[in-house]
């Protein structure tokens, strides 16, 4: 099931004045919270465990990425990094100190979590839940 908010666009465009859903998060989790949540599932390891598994595991993911491979958990996402930066006519031209913004860590879906681009919320089955801010409280529930 998927939260959401609507908020009215203020961008001076087309999109001015239309109402957009956009994901509604209750709170970030840290790995500590993720470790107890997860042992809670009758799990044989502590909470401690499973927190000093995920942390060697977020430190490994982000090691490799570094040294230029990808790491694919099967039914969660890819592992990536990918470099954003401003693009030059010519390649003579290019200087990474010139030309590179910045680096952006993505993950992308696969397995169950993988939907190609055209697939429409309509196919997918997924329950989505109007959160109303003021109130904190369901106000719709619609599944599509």
């Amino acid at each position: 099931m998927f939260k959401y908010t609507l908020y009215k666009s203020k961008a001076n465009n087309a999109s001015k004045g239309l109402w957009y859903p956009c994901i509604h998060y209750e709170e970030t989790l840290d790995t500590r919270a993720l470790a107890e949540h997860m042992a809670s599932h009758s799990s044989a390891h502590s909470p401690a465990q499973v927190e000093g598994v995920l942390c060697d595991m977020i430190t490994c993911i982000l090691e490799l990425c570094a040294e230029g491979y990808k790491v694919k958990i099967p039914d969660l996402g890819i592992f990536q990094y990918n470099i954003h930066s401003k693009g030059r006519a010519n390649k003579k031209d290019f200087t990474p100190n010139s030309s590179i913004l910045g680096l952006r860590f993505r993950v992308r879906g696969t397995g169950k979590n993988k939907h190609e681009k055209n697939c429409y919320v309509s196919q997918l089955g997924i329950p989505f839940v109007l959160v109303d801010k003021a109130e904190k409280n369901r106000a719709d529930v619609e599944k599509v």
